[in-house]
């Protein structure tokens, strides 16, 4: 028998709660969370932005 992988996303961005500026922060932590209880496996990458 085959065992699949889980399946795996990168997300990429330069927003995400709670440092946002506008909605595409808030719909992308959306995405990321609805496919976590999916039991996908996410990672979200973000520049470093200094102070």
């Amino acid at each position: 028998m085959v065992h699949a992988s889980p399946l795996r996303v990168l997300m990429l961005g330069w927003e995400y709660p709670p440092r946002i500026a506008g909605g595409l922060g808030k719909a992308s932590q959306g995405i990321a969370r609805a496919l976590a209880q999916a039991g996908v496996e996410v990672l979200f990458v973000l520049p470093r932005y200094d102070r």
